[in-house]
Protein backbone atom coordinates (compact mmCIF):
# COMPACT_ATOMS: atom_id res chain seq x y z
CA UNK A 1 0.00 0.00 0.00
CA UNK A 2 2.74 1.82 -0.14
CA UNK A 3 2.29 5.77 -1.97
CA UNK A 4 -2.08 4.92 -1.72
CA UNK A 5 -3.91 7.62 -2.17
CA UNK A 6 -7.28 5.30 -1.72
CA UNK A 7 -7.77 1.50 -2.01
CA UNK A 8 -11.18 -0.11 -0.78
CA UNK A 9 -10.94 -3.75 -0.06
CA UNK A 10 -13.30 -6.48 0.94
CA UNK A 11 -12.13 -10.04 2.61
CA UNK A 12 -13.88 -12.17 4.31
CA UNK A 13 -12.07 -15.39 5.36
CA UNK A 14 -13.39 -19.29 6.72
CA UNK A 15 -10.70 -20.10 8.67
CA UNK A 16 -9.15 -18.23 11.85
CA UNK A 17 -6.29 -15.74 10.87
CA UNK A 18 -4.49 -13.51 12.47
CA UNK A 19 -2.04 -10.72 11.06
CA UNK A 20 1.48 -11.98 11.18
CA UNK A 21 3.45 -8.47 12.15
CA UNK A 22 2.24 -5.47 13.04
CA UNK A 23 2.36 -2.80 10.96
CA UNK A 24 2.26 1.10 10.24
CA UNK A 25 1.68 3.68 7.80
CA UNK A 26 1.46 7.30 6.22
CA UNK A 27 -2.14 6.91 5.08
CA UNK A 28 -5.19 6.71 7.18
CA UNK A 29 -7.50 3.60 7.54
CA UNK A 30 -10.81 2.59 8.47
CA UNK A 31 -11.75 -0.82 9.48
CA UNK A 32 -15.60 -2.05 9.32
CA UNK A 33 -16.05 -5.22 10.46
CA UNK A 34 -19.27 -7.60 9.06
CA UNK A 35 -19.27 -10.97 10.45
CA UNK A 36 -16.84 -12.21 13.22
CA UNK A 37 -14.68 -10.55 16.21
CA UNK A 38 -11.19 -9.92 16.38
CA UNK A 39 -8.99 -8.26 18.67
CA UNK A 40 -7.02 -5.43 17.71
CA UNK A 41 -4.14 -4.00 18.95
CA UNK A 42 -3.66 -0.02 18.32
CA UNK A 43 -0.73 1.90 19.34
CA UNK A 44 -1.48 1.87 23.07
CA UNK A 45 -4.66 0.21 23.27
CA UNK A 46 -6.40 -3.52 23.09
CA UNK A 47 -9.84 -3.28 21.85
CA UNK A 48 -12.65 -6.51 21.22
CA UNK A 49 -13.85 -5.52 17.72
CA UNK A 50 -17.84 -7.33 17.03
CA UNK A 51 -19.28 -7.35 14.46
CA UNK A 52 -20.73 -3.83 13.11
CA UNK A 53 -17.97 -2.12 14.44
CA UNK A 54 -15.70 0.78 12.93
CA UNK A 55 -12.18 1.52 14.05
CA UNK A 56 -10.40 4.25 12.90
CA UNK A 57 -6.44 4.20 12.48
CA UNK A 58 -4.93 7.12 12.21
CA UNK A 59 -1.26 7.28 9.99
CA UNK A 60 1.77 6.10 12.08
CA UNK A 61 -0.06 3.96 14.29
CA UNK A 62 1.20 0.74 15.09
CA UNK A 63 -1.70 -1.81 14.91
CA UNK A 64 -2.26 -5.30 14.47
CA UNK A 65 -5.46 -7.57 14.43
CA UNK A 66 -6.08 -10.95 16.30
CA UNK A 67 -7.96 -13.84 15.92
CA UNK A 68 -10.78 -13.60 19.22
CA UNK A 69 -11.21 -16.25 21.49
CA UNK A 70 -14.94 -16.65 21.31
CA UNK A 71 -14.62 -16.37 17.27
CA UNK A 72 -15.90 -19.33 15.24
CA UNK A 73 -12.51 -19.05 12.62
CA UNK A 74 -14.15 -16.59 10.52
CA UNK A 75 -14.77 -12.61 9.76
CA UNK A 76 -15.32 -10.46 6.86
CA UNK A 77 -14.12 -6.92 6.57
CA UNK A 78 -13.89 -3.95 4.94
CA UNK A 79 -10.79 -1.58 4.55
CA UNK A 80 -10.67 1.91 3.24
CA UNK A 81 -7.30 3.58 2.84
CA UNK A 82 -6.65 6.91 2.13
CA UNK A 83 -4.21 9.68 2.36
CA UNK A 84 -5.02 13.46 2.66
CA UNK A 85 -3.67 14.53 -0.66
CA UNK A 86 -7.12 12.84 -1.93
CA UNK A 87 -9.52 15.05 -0.05
CA UNK A 88 -6.94 18.57 -0.51
CA UNK A 89 -8.08 18.10 -4.30
CA UNK A 90 -11.62 19.09 -3.01
CA UNK A 91 -11.49 20.60 0.31
CA UNK A 92 -9.94 23.52 2.19
CA UNK A 93 -7.08 22.86 4.79
CA UNK A 94 -9.65 23.28 6.86
CA UNK A 95 -11.65 21.17 5.73
CA UNK A 96 -9.86 18.41 5.23
CA UNK A 97 -8.68 18.91 8.99
CA UNK A 98 -12.26 18.74 10.39
CA UNK A 99 -12.62 15.52 8.42
CA UNK A 100 -10.08 14.10 9.76
CA UNK A 101 -11.07 14.70 13.70
CA UNK A 102 -12.83 11.33 13.57
CA UNK A 103 -9.27 9.58 14.26
CA UNK A 104 -7.88 11.87 17.38
CA UNK A 105 -10.44 10.14 19.54
CA UNK A 106 -9.33 8.56 22.74
CA UNK A 107 -12.07 5.68 21.53
CA UNK A 108 -10.86 4.63 18.19
CA UNK A 109 -13.21 1.71 17.66
CA UNK A 110 -17.50 2.51 17.90
CA UNK A 111 -20.14 0.33 17.70
CA UNK A 112 -22.84 0.88 15.39
CA UNK A 113 -26.51 0.40 15.49
CA UNK A 114 -28.39 -1.40 12.83
CA UNK A 115 -29.25 1.42 10.71
CA UNK A 116 -25.91 2.76 11.08
CA UNK A 117 -24.55 -0.62 9.95
CA UNK A 118 -26.96 -0.63 7.06
CA UNK A 119 -25.96 2.83 5.84
CA UNK A 120 -22.37 2.60 6.14
CA UNK A 121 -22.53 -1.41 4.36
CA UNK A 122 -24.50 0.57 1.46
CA UNK A 123 -21.86 3.09 1.32
CA UNK A 124 -19.02 0.51 1.21
CA UNK A 125 -20.20 -1.62 -1.11
CA UNK A 126 -21.05 1.74 -3.48
CA UNK A 127 -17.20 2.63 -2.99
CA UNK A 128 -16.04 -0.85 -4.03
CA UNK A 129 -18.65 -1.36 -6.50
CA UNK A 130 -17.35 -1.97 -10.60
CA UNK A 131 -19.60 0.99 -11.33
CA UNK A 132 -17.28 3.21 -9.04
CA UNK A 133 -14.48 1.60 -10.91
CA UNK A 134 -15.43 1.90 -14.61
CA UNK A 135 -17.24 5.37 -13.86
CA UNK A 136 -15.71 7.93 -16.16
CA UNK A 137 -15.28 10.50 -13.24
CA UNK A 138 -13.73 8.08 -11.14
CA UNK A 139 -11.44 10.08 -9.52
CA UNK A 140 -13.83 12.56 -7.87
CA UNK A 141 -16.46 9.71 -7.18
CA UNK A 142 -14.05 8.18 -4.99
CA UNK A 143 -13.08 11.49 -3.33
CA UNK A 144 -17.02 12.37 -3.18
CA UNK A 145 -17.98 8.84 -1.70
CA UNK A 146 -15.14 9.06 1.19
CA UNK A 147 -15.70 12.90 2.30
CA UNK A 148 -19.79 11.40 2.68
CA UNK A 149 -17.96 8.43 4.63
CA UNK A 150 -16.52 10.61 6.68
CA UNK A 151 -19.21 13.37 7.35
CA UNK A 152 -20.88 9.93 8.68
CA UNK A 153 -17.94 9.45 10.85
CA UNK A 154 -17.64 12.99 12.26
CA UNK A 155 -21.54 12.39 13.50
CA UNK A 156 -21.00 9.55 15.46
CA UNK A 157 -20.96 10.54 19.64
CA UNK A 158 -17.50 8.91 20.36
CA UNK A 159 -18.01 10.04 23.82
CA UNK A 160 -20.71 7.06 24.17
CA UNK A 161 -18.36 4.61 22.49
CA UNK A 162 -18.63 1.09 25.03
CA UNK A 163 -15.80 0.38 26.74
CA UNK A 164 -13.62 -2.31 24.81
CA UNK A 165 -11.39 -3.73 27.50
CA UNK A 166 -13.57 -5.56 30.22
CA UNK A 167 -14.11 -8.12 28.02
CA UNK A 168 -10.56 -9.29 26.99
CA UNK A 169 -9.39 -12.40 28.36
CA UNK A 170 -6.79 -12.25 31.02
CA UNK A 171 -3.70 -12.46 28.79
CA UNK A 172 -5.10 -9.61 26.68
CA UNK A 173 -6.06 -7.78 29.91
CA UNK A 174 -2.92 -8.28 31.05
CA UNK A 175 -0.73 -7.02 28.02
CA UNK A 176 -3.09 -4.18 27.63
CA UNK A 177 -2.04 -3.05 31.35
CA UNK A 178 1.56 -3.62 30.33
CA UNK A 179 1.52 -1.19 27.39
CA UNK A 180 -0.29 1.47 29.39
CA UNK A 181 2.36 0.96 32.27
CA UNK A 182 5.27 1.07 29.28
CA UNK A 183 3.40 4.38 27.88
CA UNK A 184 3.46 6.18 31.38
CA UNK A 185 7.01 5.14 32.24
CA UNK A 186 8.98 5.25 29.37
CA UNK A 187 11.27 7.92 30.62
CA UNK A 188 12.49 5.79 33.66
CA UNK A 189 15.23 2.62 33.35
CA UNK A 190 12.74 -0.20 32.34
CA UNK A 191 13.92 -3.93 31.64
CA UNK A 192 11.94 -7.12 30.54
CA UNK A 193 12.84 -8.35 34.19
CA UNK A 194 11.61 -5.23 35.87
CA UNK A 195 8.27 -4.85 34.42
CA UNK A 196 7.46 -9.02 34.98
CA UNK A 197 8.28 -7.97 38.39
CA UNK A 198 5.99 -5.37 38.36
CA UNK A 199 3.04 -7.49 37.41
CA UNK A 200 4.14 -10.82 39.14
CA UNK A 201 5.39 -13.12 36.05
CA UNK A 202 8.23 -14.51 34.66
CA UNK A 203 10.14 -12.50 31.91
CA UNK A 204 9.86 -15.49 29.41
CA UNK A 205 5.92 -15.42 29.89
CA UNK A 206 5.62 -12.01 29.39
CA UNK A 207 8.04 -11.83 26.12
CA UNK A 208 6.22 -14.54 24.46
CA UNK A 209 3.00 -13.26 25.74
CA UNK A 210 3.85 -9.77 24.48
CA UNK A 211 5.00 -10.81 21.02
CA UNK A 212 2.18 -13.02 20.62
CA UNK A 213 -0.26 -10.24 21.07
CA UNK A 214 1.37 -7.19 19.39
CA UNK A 215 3.49 -8.55 17.06
CA UNK A 216 6.23 -6.21 18.75
CA UNK A 217 9.03 -7.59 21.39
CA UNK A 218 8.79 -5.75 24.63
CA UNK A 219 12.18 -3.86 23.71
CA UNK A 220 10.62 -2.81 19.86
CA UNK A 221 7.64 -1.45 21.73
CA UNK A 222 9.73 0.25 24.40
CA UNK A 223 12.00 2.06 22.04
CA UNK A 224 9.37 2.52 19.33
CA UNK A 225 7.54 4.57 22.34
CA UNK A 226 10.67 6.24 23.17
CA UNK A 227 11.75 6.78 19.67
CA UNK A 228 8.21 8.68 18.88
CA UNK A 229 8.55 11.00 22.10
CA UNK A 230 12.36 11.86 21.33
CA UNK A 231 10.39 13.10 17.40
CA UNK A 232 8.08 15.50 18.95
CA UNK A 233 10.66 17.02 21.14
CA UNK A 234 13.09 17.27 18.35
CA UNK A 235 10.44 18.73 16.10
CA UNK A 236 8.63 21.16 18.87
CA UNK A 237 11.42 22.60 20.61
CA UNK A 238 14.83 23.74 20.72
CA UNK A 239 16.20 21.32 23.50
CA UNK A 240 19.80 19.92 22.91
CA UNK A 241 19.98 16.02 21.55
CA UNK A 242 21.61 14.96 24.31
CA UNK A 243 18.85 16.51 26.63
CA UNK A 244 16.03 14.89 24.64
CA UNK A 245 18.04 11.64 24.78
CA UNK A 246 17.45 11.64 29.09
CA UNK A 247 13.93 12.66 28.30
CA UNK A 248 13.17 9.89 26.55
CA UNK A 249 14.34 7.53 28.81
CA UNK A 250 17.94 6.54 27.33
CA UNK A 251 20.64 6.90 29.65
CA UNK A 252 23.41 6.80 27.09
CA UNK A 253 23.37 9.44 23.68
CA UNK A 254 25.07 6.96 21.57
CA UNK A 255 22.41 4.08 22.02
CA UNK A 256 20.06 6.77 21.61
CA UNK A 257 21.82 8.11 18.44
CA UNK A 258 21.93 4.15 17.30
CA UNK A 259 18.25 3.33 17.97
CA UNK A 260 17.13 6.64 16.67
CA UNK A 261 18.46 5.81 13.54
CA UNK A 262 17.39 2.34 13.29
CA UNK A 263 13.72 3.93 13.67
CA UNK A 264 13.88 6.97 11.15
CA UNK A 265 17.34 6.08 9.03
CA UNK A 266 18.26 9.77 10.17
CA UNK A 267 20.58 10.72 12.68
CA UNK A 268 18.29 12.90 15.81
CA UNK A 269 20.16 16.00 13.88
CA UNK A 270 19.91 14.88 10.26
CA UNK A 271 15.46 14.40 11.45
CA UNK A 272 15.33 18.05 13.20
CA UNK A 273 16.99 19.70 10.02
CA UNK A 274 14.67 17.65 7.65
CA UNK A 275 11.96 18.22 9.57
CA UNK A 276 12.06 21.71 10.56
CA UNK A 277 9.94 23.45 8.00
CA UNK A 278 7.90 20.11 7.41
CA UNK A 279 4.65 19.26 9.22
CA UNK A 280 5.48 16.39 12.05
CA UNK A 281 5.28 12.81 11.57
CA UNK A 282 5.81 9.91 12.87
CA UNK A 283 8.44 9.27 10.58
CA UNK A 284 8.66 5.80 11.76
CA UNK A 285 9.38 2.83 9.26
CA UNK A 286 8.19 -0.75 9.43
CA UNK A 287 9.88 -3.02 11.84
CA UNK A 288 10.49 -6.59 10.69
Amino acid sequence: MSGVRFAVLYNKLDTSYTMPYKHEHEHYEIYYLISGDRFYFIEDQIYHVHQGDLVFISKGYIHRTTEADSSVGSHARYVVYFTEELLQHVLSPAQVKELLSCFHHDAKVIHLTVSQQNFIEGLLTKMISKHVQQHPNKNLYQQILLVELLLFANQLNFDLAPNYFHDLNPIYHTIHQIIQYIRKHYQEKLSLAKIAEQFYISPYYLSRMFKQVTGLTLTEYLNNTRIKAAQQLLLTTHMPISEISEQAGYESHTHFSRVFKQFTNLSPMQYRKANTKAEPCSGIRQLT
